[in-house]
C-alpha cells in the first residue's frame, strides 16, 4: 500500500484519519505535477426509480445516493480483463441503491472519469413496516431515504486485490437480508458472497435483519472483516417481534460463510453502533466502538440495579458506552466497557479496567 491509497474508512484501521501524500494526476500535460484525488464524483445509474408500492409511495426515493466514503488506489496495475497492464488511479464508489463503481480518475482530462465497471448486488431494501403507535401518519419509517442498500463504507485487501462490501437486500416477499460480498477490484466480480445469518445461543439473542441498520465503515482486522449494525427505526420505535440491537459481526476474509456475532445488548434492546467509522482497531486486533441508547428499558432495571450495585454492562447490556471487543481464536467476545454514571466513576470488567480521562477513554491491563 502506498501513502496515496485509501482502503479504508478514515485511511487506516485505527481510524486516525491521517492524510499523506497526493495522488499523481497522470496526463500529458500535467507530466510530474501532483493533485489531491478528492475530486467531485456524481454517479447516476441508468434507469428510472420503479413505480412504488402504496406503503412507502409517500417516502422520498433516491435512485442512487454514495452514504460511504468513496476508496482510491493509486497506480493500481490490473491484471485481469481486456486492460490487462493498464495503470489507472482507481476510485471505488458504492451506492444506496446497492451498486459498485470503479472509475479511472488519472484518465479524466476533464469531465466525468471514465467507468471501469459496475457491479450491481442485488435489489435494495425499500419496505420498512410501520410499528404500532408510529407518530406522523405518512412520515417515514426509517431516517435514510430509500432505497436503502449499500449505506456504510466498504474496504479493500489490496494484498490480496479483492474489495468487501456490505448490502441489505429484499426478496420478492419483502423479507430483508444482509449479504457481504468479496469483489475482484480489477473487474468487479464477485469472489464470495454470504448472508449474515446467526440463530443466537445461550448469552447471545438472535441476529434479526428485519429492523437494523448498517451505517459503520467495515474494517479489515487479523483476516476478519468487521461490520457493525444499530436500529433502523430512527426514532426509538420498536417492533416487539423484531428487537433492534447493536451487534459487531465478524466474517473470515478467506470464508465469508465463517461468521462471529457479539451483541452489545442482552437483556434489553438497542445499544446501535451508528458512527459512519464502525469498529476501530488496535495494534492487538482489539476492537472498539462507541454505542447509542438503550431501548425497552423495563420500569424496574435502574432501580434493580441500584440495589445490586450493578452496572448495565454487568448483565451484557452496553448501551450509551465504549465496548472493547475481541476475536479469540473461537468466538468474538466483549471483553471490556464503559459507560459514564452520575458519580462519573471507574466501571471495572474483571481483571481490565475502564476510566474516562479528559474526555477520552481509556482502557487498563
Amino acid at each position: 500500500m502506498t501513502n496515496e491509497d485509501v482502503t479504508t474508512f478514515h485511511n487506516d484501521r485505527a481510524r486516525t484519519g491521517a492524510e499523506v501524500g497526493e495522488a499523481r494526476r497522470r496526463s500529458h500535460t500535467q507530466v510530474g505535477k501532483y493533485r489531491r484525488w478528492a475530486k467531485r464524483y456524481e454517479v447516476h445509474p441508468p434507469g428510472h426509480p420503479p413505480t412504488l408500492p402504496s406503503d412507502v409511495a409517500s417516502q422520498p426515493w433516491y435512485p442512487s445516493a454514495v452514504r460511504g466514503a468513496p476508496l482510491f488506489l493509486s497506480q493500481w496495475r490490473i491484471e485481469e480483463s481486456s486492460r490487462h497492464g493498464h495503470i489507472v488511479d482507481l476510485v471505488i464508489v458504492a451506492t444506496s441503491d446497492g451498486s459498485v463503481y470503479a472509475y479511472d480518475h488519472s484518465a479524466a482530462k476533464s469531465g466525468p472519469p471514465p467507468l471501469l465497471w459496475h457491479r450491481s448486488l442485488g435489489p435494495a431494501r425499500i419496505h420498512y413496516p410501520r410499528p404500532a403507535g408510529y407518530p406522523a401518519p405518512g412520515g417515514r419509517t426509517t431516517n435514510i431515504p430509500l432505497p436503502v442498500g449499500i449505506t456504510s463504507t466498504p474496504v479493500i485487501d489490496r494484498a490480496c486485490r479483492r474489495l468487501f462490501v456490505v448490502a441489505q437486500q429484499e426478496d420478492a416477499n419483502r423479507r430483508p437480508s444482509y449479504w457481504i460480498y468479496a469483489l475482484e477490484i480489477d473487474t468487479g466480480r464477485v469472489l464470495q458472497r454470504a448472508q449474515l445469518v446467526d440463530p443466537g445461543a445461550q448469552h447471545r439473542p438472535q441476529f434479526d435483519p428485519f429492523s437494523l441498520d448498517q451505517r459503520g465503515g467495515l474494517n479489515l482486522v487479523g483476516g476478519w472483516v468487521y461490520v457493525v449494525f444499530s436500529d433502523i427505526y430512527g426514532y426509538d420505535i420498536e417492533l416487539p417481534e423484531h428487537a433492534a440491537r447493536g451487534w459487531i459481526v465478524g466474517c473470515k476474509a478467506n470464508d465469508l460463510s465463517d461468521q462471529r456475532y457479539a451483541s452489545v445488548t442482552r437483556t434489553v434492546h438497542g445499544g446501535g453502533m451508528w458512527a459512519a467509522g464502525g469498529v476501530s482497531a488496535d495494534a492487538r486486533n482489539r476492537l472498539y466502538a462507541a454505542t447509542g441508547t438503550g431501548l425497552a428499558l423495563p420500569a424496574k432495571y435502574w432501580p434493580d440495579l441500584a440495589v445490586k450495585k450493578k452496572h448495565p454492562g454487568d448483565l451484557g447490556d452496553y448501551f450509551m458506552g465504549v465496548v472493547q471487543a475481541e476475536y479469540n481464536g473461537a468466538d468474538l467476545h466483549i471483553i471490556g466497557w464503559y459507560q459514564p454514571n452520575n458519580h462519573g466513576g471507574t466501571i471495572s470488567n474483571g481483571s481490565r479496567k475502564t476510566t474516562l480521562i479528559s474526555g477520552v477513554v481509556a482502557f487498563w491491563f
